[in-house]
């Protein structure tokens, strides 16, 4: 079994949604997994892997057991921009999603954005 769900991960000031995509695969019977990729912008390796990965689970989807949640872009920000850190103006304070895990949901762009994903991992 295959979903995918389109999540807003946080909202700008100016109210324009920032998303992603998760997609969850399995049967739900047994251990879960969470991974994600692209929480820098310039490390991209990890969303290729996720995307052979998931051709490979298509093949062999009768053959899993549990559930496996893939986020193959964690920061659409910096992989937009190609880049580690977000602009200023949009985080200045946790510029660098990886700093601020598992997130503030009422805290600064990176912070809850950290928390939306959270809330998949936990």
């Amino acid at each position: 079994m295959h979903d995918t769900e389109r999540i807003t991960l946080a909202r700008l000031p100016s109210g324009v949604e920032l998303e992603t995509t998760v997609h969850t695969y399995g049967d739900g019977d047994g251990p879960t997994l969470y991974v994600q990729a692209a929480q820098h912008g310039r490390e991209i390796n990890g969303s290729e892997v996720l995307r052979r990965l998931h051709g490979e689970l298509l093949a062999r989807e009768d053959d899993f057991s549990g559930t496996l949640i893939a986020v193959p872009v964690a920061d659409p920000i910096t992989f937009d921009r190609v880049s580690y850190t977000a602009p200023e103006a949009l985080d200045s304070v946790n510029a660098n999603m990886n700093r601020c895990w598992p997130g503030d949901e009422d805290g600064t762009l990176h912070e809850r954005m950290a928390a939306t994903l959270w809330e998949y991992a936990g």
